[in-house]
């Protein structure tokens, strides 16, 4: 966890929003794996205590379901 860094890292919503946009425009096919992977980097953010659960909530809420 100690080596994590990035915006889900750093609770950086807007730049995760813009991720979203951006892949969904141009690589739509690769979205779940997007979200699925960063619904795990979420975990690895608390886990290193970088990122607070009200953050990772709201991060959480922005991905949408992981099902």
């Amino acid at each position: 966890p100690q080596a994590l860094t990035g915006p889900i890292a750093r609770g950086d919503g807007e730049t995760v929003k813009q991720h979203l946009v951006e892949i969904e425009s141009k690589a739509p096919q690769l979205l779940d794996l997007f979200k699925t992977l960063s619904f795990h980097t979420i975990d690895i953010a608390v886990a290193k205590g970088t990122l607070m659960e009200t953050d990772a909530a709201a991060l959480r809420s922005l991905l949408g379901n992981n099902s």
